[in-house]
């Protein structure tokens, strides 16, 4: 064999998750290399250019789903800075901040926002880290059901968005969203409710603020109404669909380490009282049902984080690249039976992609052209985290089952490219 071997590891995928409003959600996507090889050369970031992306394409998302966007709050927007920054500082990650530490401005997302002067503590929090760029950090938040659901979040208007990257280690890089409720800031912004009749209490920055208790609901429902029904997540026709899903803590699929992108449908309590899902079916392009699911909803969630009138269908294998699936549901909704149809469409790429079954397979690469090998997992365990190399190929992950290989220059033999358990030998034409 030409030249020495390299070899790449992939870390796994962490991903934490906690309540719905306070402190929701982390994702924290780690790739430990040996040596100087690295699966992925990270680049300084302009921390502005990326907040302003993600609010776009958040929100673009939200349009597309049908719901209200997200206005940038400045105050939301400091106190998820604040928190990037003692992330950043401790290489850690997590929603909760210590007093002993540097940096502390408050132990949960909903301390740090009141500490920077947000009037109510009804604060959510989603948490990325080790993402490249703001789409890969929505995308994997999106990819990760509960912290889904945060950002699908009926009741929220406004947000706060911030990226800290450590300027001596480029990769590591935390992206936090803060998101609250508009209509109920304001109500604690104004005098405490002093009159008689029912009020509620420690919401507000100052615990004692009492605010009537018909005002809070209307603080609460205030945005429902300007949000779509039903909301489906891949909304309709949406494109570019990662086709997969790894991991997330808590785990909502603890027996698969790999499964399918995760399709998701939740109804507005502001238009529905009672909601029956009856049957909830997804197809492949050529209209065959996936069998191989899993569905939740406030029930069958193992970690009961799901809210009532939210459901999930999981497939328990990876979808396709670039594959159009149908979804279906029927449901009784306030007594009437109702049918949901959408599509969507999986990520394309320009460059070639091979599906490699099973292993030991011969491909042909064309000198300094990209080549895309996707390796279907063999089990829900089947996650390589090695891989090794020549050195005359250039290799980085597309995900955890999927490779881009250039070649640099010429060779004569077959050079064995070796990916976990499976192989590839490999030419240039």
């Amino acid at each position: 064999m030409r030249g020495t071997l390299r070899m790449l590891v992939w870390g796994l995928i962490i991903t934490i998750s906690w309540g719905v409003y306070q402190n929701i959600n982390a994702t924290d996507k780690s790739r430990d290399t040996t040596k100087q090889n690295k699966i992925k050369e990270f680049v300084t970031i302009d921390e502005k250019v990326e907040v302003d992306k993600a609010l776009t394409y958040l929100n673009n998302i939200r349009d597309n789903a049908g719901m209200v966007r997200l206005d940038q709050h400045q105050q939301l927007e400091k106190s998820a800075k604040n928190h990037a920054n003692y992330l950043i500082t401790h290489d850690i990650i997590g929603h909760d901040e210590s007093s002993s530490r540097s940096g502390f401005t408050g132990t949960k997302a909903s301390d740090r926002a009141m500490k920077v002067g947000y009037k109510s503590s009804l604060v959510s929090e989603n948490i990325s880290s080790m993402q490249e760029n703001y789409k890969e950090s929505v995308d994997e938040l999106f990819s990760a059901i509960y912290h889904r659901f945060g950002f699908l979040d009926f009741r929220i208007d406004e947000i706060g968005i911030a990226v800290t990257q450590n300027s001596n280690n480029k990769s590591k890089i935390t992206f936090v969203y803060n998101m609250g409720i508009g209509p109920l800031q304001r109500i604690c912004s104004q005098k405490s409710f002093e009159g008689r009749g029912k009020y509620v209490y420690n919401i507000c920055a100052d615990k004692n603020f009492k605010i009537k208790e018909s005002h809070f609901n209307k603080a609460i429902d205030s945005n429902k109404i300007h949000n779509k029904k039903i909301i489906v997540y891949p909304y309709d026709e949406q494109s570019d669909v990662p086709p997969v899903f790894f991991d997330e803590i808590p785990d909502p699929l603890p027996r698969h380490d790999v499964s399918g992108f995760p399709i998701s449908i939740s109804f507005n309590k502001a238009y529905f009282k009672r909601v029956k899902i009856e049957s909830f079916k997804l197809f492949d392009s050529n209209n065959q049902q996936i069998e191989d699911t899993i569905k939740y909803d406030e029930h069958s969630d193992p970690h009961q984080k799901f809210k009532k009138f939210e459901y999930a269908l999981f497939p328990l294998k990876r979808l396709e690249w670039g594959s159009r699936y149908r979804v279906e549901v029927k449901f009784t909704a306030d007594g009437q039976k109702r049918e949901k149809v959408w599509h969507f469409t999986t990520r394309r790429f320009n460059e070639p992609i091979h599906k490699v079954i099973p292993t030991a397979q011969k491909y042909t690469l064309t000198l300094y052209q990209p080549t895309l090998f996707y390796f279907p997992p063999l089990s829900p365990r089947d996650i390589p985290k090695k891989i090794e190399y020549p050195e005359t190929l250039d290799v980085a992950f597309v995900d955890q089952n999927t490779i881009k290989v250039v070649a640099k220059e010429s060779w004569g033999d077959w050079l064995e490219l070796k990916f976990g358990e499976h192989r590839l030998k490999l030419k240039v034409e």
